[in-house]
């Protein structure tokens, strides 16, 4: 995701439905366009849902904030809270393009889950856990300059699993 742009953000609010349209500079390339948004619908005061995306020009190049910029993403989430636990599942797609003018000879695709978990045994500790799975849709020889959209290589496979305990002093 984005972690910088520059851009103009429109934002609606209404009841239990929120909702925002960027238009940016797609990954902070200066000159490529881009349309972000997120839309949330919350139908209780413990459980949220979003879908966010972003979706680039197809020639947009790699640069300090992404080395692959013409990707698309879309994400799913969920908050659920029950209690004393809060639950933080995930859902990412990504897309990109085939581009002769950047070199990427092949549309390529990724996909990623997060599972989010944090319980507050009382107000000064709690406990997290997140397990993450993240697949590039390419194979281990896939030379299209866009064939690792996870960042450990084509055609590679991620996950990761961590507890974090925590007390407020």
């Amino acid at each position: 995701e984005p972690t910088f742009s520059r851009a103009v953000r429109f934002a609606y609010t209404q009841g239990k439905f929120t909702g925002d349209l960027e238009y940016d500079d797609g990954y902070y390339t200066g000159s490529y366009r881009a349309f972000e948004g997120l839309i949330g619908w919350a139908p209780s005061s413990n459980t949220n849902l979003q879908f966010a995306f972003i979706a680039p020009q197809a020639n947009t190049p790699g640069n300090i904030t992404s080395s692959v910029a013409n990707k698309a993403e879309y994400d799913f989430m969920l908050t659920q809270q029950i209690g004393k636990l809060q639950l933080l599942p995930y859902v990412l797609l990504i897309e990109s393009p085939a581009s002769a003018s950047l070199g990427y000879t092949r549309a390529e695709s990724a996909t990623g889950a997060a599972f989010l978990a944090n319980y507050a045994f009382n107000s000064r500790f709690s406990v997290g856990a997140r397990y993450e799975w993240f697949s590039n849709g390419s194979s281990a020889g896939d030379t299209s300059g866009n064939a690792d959209l996870v960042g450990y290589g084509p055609g590679s496979r991620a996950s990761t699993f961590t507890i974090t305990p925590a007390y407020k002093a």
